[in-house]
């Protein structure tokens, strides 16, 4: 499982591009349901896309990296769509910035506490 650290590492930037997956529900409320599909089909394209040139020209990494940058294929069609129900505010979304300085601030200080604590089973 060592091996795969690095892999849950670049994933784990992937999962940011989640955050406006959420909007999708807003599709189905208001009965756009065909934006929850384009919105799909935008994430499968560049699924395709990632993988496909990532592993020609980067192998394995550049593989988890297209995996890890189709989540945010979508975010364009959920902007749009925020705006148009005047759902979208620029303060909410500038918060994102800060929310991951701190997540990564306090993942890496947690990682440190364990490699201190168990030396022997975390090793840098």
């Amino acid at each position: 499982y060592h091996e795969s650290g690095w892999m849950l590492a670049v994933l784990s930037a992937g999962v940011i591009g989640v955050r406006y997956q959420v909007a999708e529900v807003g599709y189905l409320a208001v009965g756009k349901t065909k934006y929850g599909a384009i919105a799909n089909v935008l994430r499968l394209c560049a699924l395709l896309t990632g993988l496909l040139v990532g592993s020609h020209f980067w192998g394995l990494t550049g593989a988890v990296a297209g995996i890890a940058a189709s989540q945010y294929a979508g975010w364009p069609l959920a902007l749009w769509f925020k705006r148009k129900v005047h759902a979208l505010t620029w303060r909410a979304e500038a918060l994102l910035v800060p929310a991951i300085v701190a997540g990564l601030l306090a993942g890496t200080g947690i990682a440190t506490a364990l490699r201190m604590l168990f030396p022997r089973h975390f090793a840098a």
